[in-house]
């Protein structure tokens, strides 16, 4: 038995939410503005957790690996970011 695809992104969504509302990953501005290349480097060592923890729970065959992998970091980025969308908009107008 497999994990399924749907459980893990789902997961990797509420992880992505969660690790932006905690704060143990922020976004930073740098010069060549490497944050979506951070933010990718964090999913996946996340997804390496992940996948670590189901291998005790399930047999995974390379293949479903690599989508697990995949789906993984795609949907935890995809909730980091909206999770930090979120924060922005009640943040409200800053004054300039």
């Amino acid at each position: 038995m497999q994990p399924p695809i749907l459980v893990t992104g789902a997961l990797a969504w509420k992880a992505g939410h969660t690790a932006i509302r905690s704060g143990a990953f922020h976004f930073c501005q740098t010069a060549d503005d490497l944050a979506y290349q951070d933010l990718q480097r964090y999913a996946a060592t996340q997804a390496e957790h992940y996948l670590a923890e189901q291998a005790h729970r399930f047999t995974i065959a390379p293949e479903h690996r690599t989508r697990l992998f995949a789906v993984y970091v795609r949907a935890f980025c995809n909730g980091a970011f909206d999770e930090a969308m979120e924060h922005d908009e009640t943040a409200g107008p800053s004054e300039t």
